[in-house]
């Protein structure tokens, strides 16, 4: 089940440019943010950016913020990063409630790659999905180890907890496998094997076409 991480905010009272270029240059830098949903206005806060990316290295969206009104639970909404996404220019939350249906991208957890005969490639490691905010699942475990070269994985594929859908395209790919290289080189033998089966006893392929070409031109 979804799990809500409390995270320190403080109201904003001042905004503008020259305030947040203040805010990032204090000795532990704030980044500024904005709580809004649920009817009510929107409420500029800040809070610490270490703080706010211990939170996002561990890929949760759930939090439970108090800029000073009160436990709030809400969804990180949206992150602005620098051009080297390096720094937290910005944050949004939403407001939410426990009971209300929303979409989010839930981390998938790809178990059983090692047993996969061929070489994994995921192509995403969130899929989207729509449920109550109190039953969204923090990840999604998909075992792969059945899974041969030319399968695809695709969204419609996902075991979802009860309660839980997929949202969006069920044909979304979400991984494949290809063959690797030694796969390759080992089909490719096999076959050039089978070519040379299928031959004449004692007679090489291209000697095969040579007689062949021969007695056509003697009839």
């Amino acid at each position: 089940m979804a799990e809500f991480i409390s995270l320190q905010v403080e109201k904003r009272e001042a905004v503008g440019k020259a305030h947040v270029e203040k805010l990032r240059h204090l000795e532990k830098p704030k980044v500024p943010g904005v709580v809004y949903g649920q009817g009510a206005d929107p409420l500029p806060v800040q809070l610490l950016e270490k703080e706010l990316a211990k939170v996002l290295s561990t890929g949760h969206q759930l939090v439970r913020i108090d800029p000073g009104t009160g436990s709030t639970p809400a969804w990180i909404k949206e992150v602005q990063w620098d051009t080297y996404g390096d720094r937290i220019l910005h944050i949004d939350f939403l407001r939410i409630n426990a009971d209300q249906e929303m979409e989010a991208e839930v981390t998938l957890e790809f178990a059983g790659v090692e047993d996969v005969a061929g070489v994994f490639q995921p192509l995403r490691i969130t899929a989207p999905v729509i449920g109550k905010v109190a039953e969204l699942p923090d990840q999604i475990r998909v075992v792969v180890s059945k899974m041969r070269p030319g399968d695809q994985l695709t969204l419609a594929d996902l075991e979802l907890p009860e309660g839980i859908r997929a949202a969006g395209d069920p044909r979304l790919t979400i991984a494949n496998v290809q063959t690797s290289k030694a796969q390759a080189a080992a089909e490719a033998e096999a076959e050039a094997a089978g070519e040379a089966a299928t031959a004449a006893p004692g007679v090489a392929p291209e000697e095969g076409k040579a007689e062949e070409k021969k007695e056509g031109e003697s009839s």
